[in-house]
């Protein structure tokens, strides 16, 4: 865990994606925890496809709970700047 805050300390894409994978992959690598290329990519996909759309997810709900739809929220988002 320790190796991938690291790894996502370097600015990237909005959700970490490529970052947080190279940082689960080294820090498999490095504690010899798993050493097959293949499944520890698997593995730091699905470990961040479980933590990110959940959350999404959640979002998508409030905002359909609230009556607000995205292109409010974008439109809302350009008119304060």
């Amino acid at each position: 865990m320790v190796i991938t805050c690291f790894a996502i300390l370097i600015p990237a894409a909005p959700g970490y994606w490529g970052l947080m994978q190279i940082g689960i992959i080294f820090g498999m690598f490095l504690l010899n925890v798993e050493t097959n290329y293949p499944r520890a990519l698997a593995y730091a996909l699905v470990l961040h496809s479980l933590q990110y759309f959940p959350i999404v997810a959640v979002g998508m709900f409030c905002l359909y709970r609230e009556h607000v739809s995205l292109s409010e929220v974008t439109h809302a988002r350009q008119d304060q700047s």
